[in-house]
């Protein structure tokens, strides 16, 4: 990390954060990069750690981004795949890896919803089930309280995402001014709003 902060000018504070892997969700701009901390999860379900957090640090300069984690996740793979299919229609700028990272983030969460949705509707079904034949209803409440330890971890990941979002919409339109540059930039934080929105609402 010392070596990296050297050669590409890394501010002190944000190898700190790097270093000490600061858990809050936010973006900061600095003289020559901005830098995006988005939280992830462990997505192996054969994993102990499974639904764990998982910090994403993505240092975004005029040339490229440099991106840290400390566990492996599909993400930047993902992205390179994405890079891949894309870069004859489209200009992959280092605004854009940032957005598809945080996109790919973000949807990330889309199936995790889905299955719990699933698993809260067959609950609903077999509440109604136990009550007519009266059993035990042990499993029951095991399968309740797994739903909910998801459903809790889950708010805890989603709540500040938007805040992220339109956070860094907001500074980049005040401070990286540049000509195409925000332009591109609106168009891909929106993209990702329109994508988080239903995924944090309080509902």
């Amino acid at each position: 990390m010392k070596v990296l902060s050297k050669v590409f000018s890394i501010h002190p504070l944000t190898v700190e954060d790097i270093q000490m892997e600061e858990t809050r969700e936010k973006i900061e701009l600095f003289r020559n990069y901005y830098l995006v901390c988005f939280r992830s999860f462990d997505q192996d379900r054969n994993s102990p750690t499974y639904l764990e957090p998982l910090n994403m640090y993505i240092i975004v300069f005029r040339e490229g981004i440099l991106s840290f984690h400390s566990q492996a996740t599909p993400h930047p793979q993902n992205v390179l795949n994405r890079i891949d299919q894309l870069k004859d229609y489209i200009s992959v700028t280092s605004d854009w890896i940032s957005y598809a990272l945080i996109d790919d983030i973000t949807d990330a969460f889309g199936p995790l919803i889905k299955r719990i949705e699933y698993e809260v509707d067959s609950i609903d079904e077999l509440v109604l089930v136990l009550e007519q034949q009266d059993q035990d209803n042990g499993d029951m409440l095991r399968r309740i309280g797994t739903c909910r330890k998801k459903v809790t971890s889950l708010a805890r990941l989603l709540g500040s995402k938007k805040d992220v979002v339109r956070g860094l919409a907001k500074r980049c339109k005040e401070d990286w001014k540049d000509e195409g540059t925000m332009s591109d930039i609106g168009l891909y934080l929106s993209d990702i709003q329109v994508h988080a929105h239903p995924y944090s609402r309080n509902d």
